[in-house]
């Protein structure tokens, strides 16, 4: 969830990853005014809390990490520090003062529009989409979504993109856009080949899930559309 931090100063609780702990439930969450990424695990211990730590930090645990499937990371609490073991290192981080944004208030309960989709086929034709935007004025991705497909636009003044993807539908039509950067990065650390997209309105969050389960969960603020 850690690329989801904010990455400016401006609030700096936002520059860290909430942690919540409670009836052998891990929940992370990290949000920067844009969207919201939410992962929830299994943990070997019953204690409640809630911190706030650093992504940097994260990111340097990541870091000393070698991928394994079965590798832990053993977490001890103080009122104002994190002590990290993995394997044999340890890191001790400070942990952020600040009562964090209610996470929950953001995330919608229903949905009037829901897509199913293959991870990998979006996420393609996200990034072909995108590439002109990068170095464009405008970084946006646009969804039509009908009944059996959707259609997605990049306009920039460096040309036009246009991909088009067999769905699923579940509800109504409906013309989105976002920024394209949000939705790679959320796609990339999905695990699932096949994901719900849900949208409510063209105006309200979007929200990337795996049809598996509700452990993860990636919410995206879209882009208004005017003449694009």
């Amino acid at each position: 969830t850690v690329f989801a931090t904010a990455e400016d100063g401006t609030r700096p609780i936002l520059t860290g990853v909430l942690v919540e702990t409670g009836e052998g439930m891990l929940n992370m969450v990290a949000l920067d005014g844009y969207r919201v990424a939410l992962r929830k695990s299994d943990i070997e211990s019953q204690l409640s809390d809630k911190v706030v730590i650093p992504g940097k930090t994260l990111n340097e645990i990541n870091r000393i990490m070698d991928g394994g499937e079965d590798e832990k990371v053993q977490i001890s609490l103080t009122d104002n520090h994190a002590l990290f073991t993995v394997n044999n290192t340890k890191l001790v981080s400070r942990l952020l003062e600040g009562e964090f944004i209610n996470y929950n208030q953001i995330i919608p309960k229903e949905f009037k529009s829901r897509i199913k989709i293959e991870t990998k086929q979006l996420l393609d034709s996200i990034e072909r989409a995108s590439l002109l935007g990068k170095e464009g004025r405008n970084n946006l991705v646009k969804f039509t979504i009908t009944d059996e497909k959707m259609i997605i636009n990049s306009n920039s003044e460096l040309g036009n993109v246009h991909e088009e993807i067999e769905i699923e539908l579940e509800g109504d039509d409906l013309q989105i856009a976002f920024n394209s950067r949000y939705f790679i990065e959320a796609l990339r650390v999905v695990d699932d080949d096949v994901i719900y997209l849900e949208f409510t309105t063209n105006l309200s969050p979007g929200i990337i899930k795996p049809i598996s389960n509700d452990n993860t969960i990636h919410l995206i603020l879209p882009v208004r559309l005017a003449s694009y």
